[in-house]
């Protein structure tokens, strides 16, 4: 379980037109909470989260915002690696459903990882849809990254493939990262079933 605090703010000052009648300045402090739940086996993993288990109070927003924030989300994924010592093949899948208008979304991905001396090379490709349109993708997302010793790096570029790229070509993603050197617990479900 997870408490997520959220500060908002806006000035109102210099608003012109038929937002003007906004009406003074607005400071919001919000606080949520998440659940989450991890089950992995061997090369088996699922996540469940729910976030924003509390609602919005209804006198703080009258403009028409949904009041309902409540998102749930399931991740599956599962790592082949039998067919080479040097290689994994990691498909996985994101559903989210949204509780105040009732629509949902899915990522489909593909990780191709391969062994290096000190690390991993990968590339991958992430197709993501809303359910109730599934041939018709909001982006697909090429992604390549690599892993050295302690030391993450990727990228991935979502090409948005919606009517929104009239406007928004895509969208870059950066993503660094570092593992720092902890003992191991000796817990089942902490432990690595794959090569690396």
């Amino acid at each position: 379980m997870g408490q997520v605090f959220t500060s908002f703010q806006i000035e109102t000052g210099n608003f012109t037109g038929p937002d003007s009648s906004v009406g003074g300045d607005r400071n919001l402090y919000l606080s949520n909470f998440d659940v989450s739940f991890l089950y992995r086996f061997n090369h088996y993993s699922i996540s469940v989260i729910i976030s924003n288990l509390l609602d919005k109070d209804k006198l703080e927003f009258s403009t028409g915002e949904p009041l309902i924030l409540r998102r749930y989300s399931i991740y599956n994924s599962y790592i082949f690696n039998r067919f080479s010592s040097n290689f994994e093949i990691e498909p996985s899948i994101l559903v989210e459903y949204f509780e105040s208008d009732k629509r949902s979304r899915t990522d489909m991905n593909l990780k191709l990882r391969k062994r290096t001396n000190n690390g991993y090379n990968w590339v991958g490709v992430s197709y993501n849809f809303l359910n109730d349109q599934f041939l018709k993708p909001n982006s697909v997302a090429p992604i390549v990254g690599l892993k050295r010793n302690n030391f993450y790096v990727s990228y991935g570029f979502g090409i948005n493939t919606n009517k929104i790229q009239n406007f928004n070509v895509g969208s870059h993603m950066i993503t660094l990262g570092f593992d720092f050197e902890k003992k191991q617990s000796l817990a089942r479900c902490t432990q690595k079933y794959y090569i690396f």
